[in-house]
């Protein structure tokens, strides 16, 4: 097999174990290999996990459409559930998969596709449940946290950060810093999934880290451990939430949510803890997909899908603005109006395609 191949007949030096003891051939072992076979294997997965997309599309295609399961009673986090196809698993990184499997999905004849999607939701709970004053006025003052944090961990100035990197340090810092990880691993993922990357100037990440006197791994993790040390002393109020947090669920055996949602048994510190926000962010987004689906009754433009925090239209051009006028709306006012603990401005994004284009060619646009 490959184990035997790579660290027995090749004699290639093992970087990881799996939970058994055994050296591992995942992905990430993979792409720390300089062989030309390794490459080709990671291609291979890579093309097979997209036709294994593409085949559950197909296969629950009927007459040119899928009809897919929203399921609000399975996931224990209380977010919602998708099936038969599950359409919330639609690789959004990866160029290449999204590519091939978005521009299949297209809207109604004549349509187009638009999708509202809460901007910097998770960050808006996490300051409810904490109170933390800071979290509060950031968001209050429309403070960007994973791009200003983006430019720190990176080492950035605003005409270099990007999107991606945007994006991984929402998910790779900041969240998993919310949710009980720490520097050492952070650090770890932000390398995997960050040196390769380009800034805008069109340098790797990783040449520029050195550039900046960041030239090991060893480097890196220094510099992410300051980051985090910056980062807990501005936001205490929270970090002393979590802890408060842990300990209550140790003496009730549960955590509930501002909608009245209880999650009990065994949690580890992070479900315990990104519970309350994920489940929280997505009952905003549930209760005003029931708003704005009363109002859609009487126009033509159908709501056809969410994920977690998006919800999806087929949108009639003739009735656009006055869809997205009503959306905005519901999303960031009503919802407010509605429910007097939600004391921070919401803010969506929402992006359409032209008529009759696929997903893929979706653009944000203003309202």
């Amino acid at each position: 097999d490959l184990r035997d191949l790579f660290f027995g007949v090749m004699e290639m030096r093992s970087v990881k174990k799996t939970n058994t003891g055994l050296e591992s051939v995942d992905e990430e072992v993979l792409n720390q290999m300089d062989n030309v076979f390794a490459k080709r294997i990671i291609k291979r997965r890579k093309l097979f996990k997209i036709l294994s997309y593409i085949n559950q599309y197909k296969k629950e295609e009927v007459d040119g459409k899928i009809h897919p399961f929203f399921d609000l009673h399975i996931a224990r986090s209380f977010r919602s559930a998708s099936s038969k196809p599950n359409f919330q698993n639609i690789p959004v990184r990866d160029e290449q998969a999204k590519a091939a499997i978005r521009r299949g999905i297209v809207p109604s004849k004549g349509r187009k596709i638009g999708s509202a999607d809460y901007s910097g939701v998770e960050v808006c709970t996490a300051s409810l449940y904490s109170n933390d004053l800071v979290l509060i006025k950031e968001i209050e003052a429309g403070v960007d946290m994973h791009h200003v944090l983006s430019k720190k961990i990176f080492l950035l100035n605003e005409k270099q950060t990007t999107k991606d990197l945007r994006f991984y340090t929402k998910n790779q810092f900041v969240f998993p810093e919310f949710y009980g990880s720490y520097y050492k691993k952070c650090a770890y993922n932000l390398q995997e999934n960050c040196y390769e990357l380009e800034t805008k100037e069109g340098v790797k990440v990783k040449e520029h880290l050195k550039d900046k006197g960041i030239k090991t791994f060893d480097g890196f993790v220094e510099h992410i451990q300051k980051i985090e040390k910056d980062f807990w002393e501005k936001y205490h109020v929270y970090d002393e939430w979590k802890e408060k947090r842990i300990l209550e669920y140790q003496k009730k055996g549960y955590v509930d949510t501002f909608f009245g949602h209880r999650r009990g048994g065994f949690l580890t510190n992070n479900q315990l803890l990104n519970t309350p926000n994920q489940a929280t962010a997505f009952h905003w987004l549930l209760w005003s997909f029931i708003e704005l689906n009363e109002v859609l009754k009487s126009w033509d433009s159908n709501l056809i899908a969410q994920i977690h925090d998006e919800l999806i239209m087929d949108l009639v051009p003739d009735e656009e603005e006055e869809v997205w006028k009503e959306t905005k709306y519901i999303m960031t006012e009503k919802i407010r109006e509605e429910h007097d603990w939600i004391i921070v401005p919401l803010k969506i994004d929402i992006e359409t395609t032209d008529v009759d284009c696929s997903w893929y060619t979706k653009e944000k646009i203003e309202i």
